[in-house]
C-alpha cells in the first residue's frame, strides 16, 4: 500500500499479473493533483476510450508517443511547482510576512 502522497502514476495495461485496467479503476478516488496515465503498446481508440472511462488523464503509445509522455511529465512537475509557490504565499500571508522570508 502507498500512503497517498503520490503525484503521477504511469500504468501499463498488460501486467505480469492482472491488468492495468484494474489499477486505473483503483485510482479513481484520488486528489485532483494526482494524475494517472496509461503507457501501452496498444493505444487503440477503444483502449483510449476505456482508459478514459476508468479515469485515466491521458494515454500514450509506447512506440510513438514517448516524447509526448515526457512533455506531460514536465508539465505536471511545473504545475506542482506553481501550486507549491501559491501555497507558500498563502501560508506566509497567514503569518503576516512575504513568502520566502523566514
Amino acid at each position: 500500500m502507498h500512503d497517498g502522497t503520490w503525484h503521477l502514476a504511469i500504468v501499463d495495461l498488460f501486467l505480469k499479473e492482472g491488468s492495468g485496467l484494474g489499477i486505473l479503476a483503483g485510482c479513481r478516488n484520488r486528489e485532483c493533483y494526482q494524475k494517472v496515465v496509461v503507457l501501452t503498446n496498444y493505444a487503440t481508440s477503444e483502449i483510449r476510450q476505456r482508459a478514459a472511462a476508468l479515469g485515466a488523464d491521458a494515454v500514450f503509445d509506447k512506440s510513438t508517443e514517448l516524447d509526448a509522455l515526457f512533455a506531460y511529465c514536465r508539465e505536471q512537475k511545473a504545475n506542482l511547482q506553481k501550486e507549491d509557490a501559491r501555497q507558500a504565499g498563502r501560508e506566509a500571508a497567514k503569518r503576516g510576512r512575504p513568502a520566502g522570508r523566514g
